[in-house]
């Protein structure tokens, strides 16, 4: 027969610390609080209480080897890539509306 493996129990139990005073009482054990993510496994992730409705999210499908590009200049000039993108929105914009994001959006 095989051996029994110790539950779970008995070993969280053993790692606890007790204080001094509850040492002597065997029937007084510390109340641990668990952290949200102690029960999460890795495919869950804490969810946002509310999305934000000031700018909604927009996906730009883009290839790799432009995704890559981007990144490089954003690299070199120290910025980011999305940075990036609004300088490329904005000139889009300019040039076919003669706005800028500012002012479509004041």
């Amino acid at each position: 027969m095989a051996k029994q493996r110790p539950s779970l129990a008995d070993i969280t139990q053993e790692s606890l610390p007790q204080p001094p005073e509850a040492q002597g009482r065997g029937l007084v054990v510390p109340l641990v609080h668990p952290t949200p993510d102690a029960h999460m496994s890795r495919d869950e992730s804490p969810r946002k209480e509310k999305p934000r409705r000031d700018r909604p999210h927009t996906t730009l499908y883009l290839d790799h080897p432009v995704r890559i590009a981007i990144k490089r200049i954003a690299l070199e000039y120290d910025k980011k890539p999305h940075d990036l993108l609004l300088e490329g929105v904005e000139m889009m914009l300019l040039h076919y509306t003669g706005k800028t994001i500012k002012d479509i959006t004041t």
